[in-house]
This record gives structure tokens, C-alpha cells and sequence, in this order.
């Protein structure tokens, strides 16, 4: 725990725990302000997809150097409570895995969506072409 803020840290990347529309909007109110890139995890504890892209995806080397310059959040949603379905129907997913990028501007680039497991390599060029390299 951060400032009061629940952290997850995967090798060297380090989440930000939230479970509501309210948590996200301020990360996302403060990545637009500090012109970020914003990396949503939504993840459950009895997820075995999530687990695999923890192991293997989100824990490889050349993944954790491409997170480095996204505000890493985790949607928990393990508790599937109110808050937590509000966050899914917000973006229409019925339940993890899904990872989701923001732009600069907060806005979700929907073409970059990542549903289910994705292996290391695969990621990293999806998290390159979202930072434009």
C-alpha cells in the first residue's frame, strides 16, 4: 500500500489497484494531466487466464521495460461487487482477463484491446504500437 493506494508489483511493474468507475477516473483524470499512456488489467484471484499473463506475460523482462512508461492499474473483480460489475459494463466485458489502453487523452484505443491470454511477444508489440514505436 502506496499513499493509501493497494499495489500489485509483477517483477518490475508495479499495478495500482482499483475496484470502481471513481478510482479509475481519477487515475485517468491524472494520466491526461501528465500526459500518459494508462494500462487497465481487469483481474480476478480465480482467473486462471489472468495468472498465465502474470507468470508469463506481464513478468518477461522485455514486457516489464515497455510497461514502464504506462500508468500500470489492476481492476480487481474478484469480489464481483456492484462497483466491480460497473467497471465491466463500462466497457461491455463480461469478466477478466482484459487488458485495455488509454491514449494521452484517456480515451480507450479500442483496437488495442487484449481479451484472454496473449504470450510475451505478442504483447510487447501490442504495447509498442500503442506507444507509436
Amino acid at each position: 500500500v502506496i499513499n493509501g493506494q493497494r499495489q500489485h508489483q509483477i517483477g518490475g511493474a508495479r499495478f495500482s489497484i482499483i475496484e470502481s468507475n471513481a478510482q479509475l477516473d481519477q487515475f485517468l483524470a491524472q494520466a491526461k494531466a501528465d500526459k500518459k499512456l494508462v494500462l487497465l488489467d481487469f483481474y480476478a484471484d480465480w482467473c486462471i487466464s489472468c495468472k498465465e499473463m502474470e507468470v508469463n506475460t506481464f513478468a518477461n523482462a522485455e514486457v516489464n521495460q515497455e510497461l514502464q512508461q504506462f500508468v500500470l492499474l489492476q481492476a480487481d473483480v474478484t469480489k464481483n461487487s456492484a462497483d466491480n460489475q460497473a467497471l465491466l459494463k463500462r466497457f461491455n466485458l463480461y469478466g477478466p482477463p482484459g487488458i485495455l489502453i488509454f491514449d494521452l487523452t484517456s480515451e480507450e484505443q479500442k483496437d488495442q484491446r487484449v481479451i484472454g491470454y496473449m504470450p510475451p511477444q505478442r504483447f510487447v508489440e501490442r504495447l509498442r504500437k500503442a506507444l507509436g514505436n
